[in-house]
């Protein structure tokens, strides 16, 4: 089971409290948005992300996704040669609009890929019935 309070303090200890971290250089990953007739899709590339490190929120119409990509390797003594892959807090909100279903969101984490599928509203023509008033 997901800790998510655990999962909460780190976030705050790394975005709020520490205060060298520069708030503009969370790593910001790339993402893909498309539409469907029904649906708008969100992927997010989160390789090496573990499930329990990532969280998808919705709120007035933006989707916010962020987390924390953990360095697996602890060896102190490491030279880098090259550093391209961005470790720490990361951090994406897209914007898909207030007409979507949002009890019926759902996404998934598979091979380094997050996908997001945010059903639209479906808005139907219904004829409203007038009852005679007494």
């Amino acid at each position: 089971m997901i800790d998510w309070k655990e999962f909460d303090e780190l976030w705050r200890f790394l975005v709020e409290y520490k205060p060298r971290l520069d708030l503009s250089e969370i790593h910001k990953p790339p993402v893909n948005v498309f539409e469907t007739g029904d649906r708008i899709v969100v992927e997010v590339a989160l390789p090496g992300v573990e499930k329990q490190d990532v969280r998808v929120e919705f709120t007035e119409g933006v989707l916010r996704i962020y987390g924390i990509r953990r360095d697996l390797h602890t060896e102190d003594e490491r030279k880098f040669h090259v550093v391209e892959i961005s470790y720490g807090p990361f951090e994406r909100r897209v914007y898909v609009g207030e007409e979507v279903d949002v009890e019926r969101i759902e996404s998934r984490l598979e091979n380094g890929l997050l996908t997001i599928d945010v059903p639209k509203k479906i808005h139907r023509f219904r004829e409203i019935n007038i009852e005679q008033g007494e």
